[in-house]
């Protein structure tokens, strides 16, 4: 149902292109930073794809409404078999960005809501893979600080990096934050 929402909403966007909204592509590596240092020692990087988004400046803030995936992976080593985990958390997203621009440069900062949609754990083990969806309702909304920047190509074709690093727990009490690093295409109508 939420994805039906989703696109939904982005549809909606799409056909209202001449009230000044970009369009926004792009892929994030994902992860997780643990309190835990061990922990943190067995978690690695998820690529995300696509992440997207739809923005409109509101005075100073550009707000943006769009989709991205959190997660990580965890491999282990069991009595000679290599297990490897890897878990995937799909969010709604509804940020806001205050950039300043220096010529075709930009450089922001705001905060992100990520809305719970679910996800998938897949784990893979002696050659052997299972995978699980996770319910919308297992995942807590992720709050994210957001830095980027961007270079603006044309008046309408831009090319940006992001970082995204989340604030609270993505489960109660897991002591694990969602972080991601990505890169963009940027399109305003």
């Amino acid at each position: 149902m939420k994805k039906i929402i989703l696109i939904t909403v982005l549809s909606f966007y799409g056909l209202q292109a001449q009230m000044g909204l970009t369009a926004v592509v792009g892929a994030a590596s994902v992860n997780v930073v643990s309190e835990d240092e061990d922990m943190q020692d067995y978690l690695g990087a998820v690529i995300a794809v696509p992440e997207i988004a739809v923005e409109k400046q509101f005075g100073p803030v550009v707000a943006g409404v769009g989709y991205y995936s959190g997660g990580y992976e965890i491999a282990m080593d069991f009595f000679g078999y290599t297990m490897t985990s890897t878990t995937k958390f799909n969010y709604l997203s509804l940020y806001g960005i205050y950039p300043h621009y220096f010529g075709k440069v930009g450089l922001g900062a705001g905060l992100g809501l990520g809305i719970p949609m679910g996800g998938t754990v897949e784990i893979e083990m002696d050659g052997e893979t299972e995978s699980e969806d996770i319910e919308s309702d297992d995942i807590d909304t992720d709050v994210s600080l957001i830095l980027g920047a961007g270079y603006r190509v044309t008046e309408q074709i831009g090319v940006r990096t992001y970082l995204r690093m989340g604030l609270v727990d993505f489960e109660e009490d897991a002591g694990m934050k969602n972080t991601g690093l990505g890169v963009a295409l940027s399109y305003s109508f």
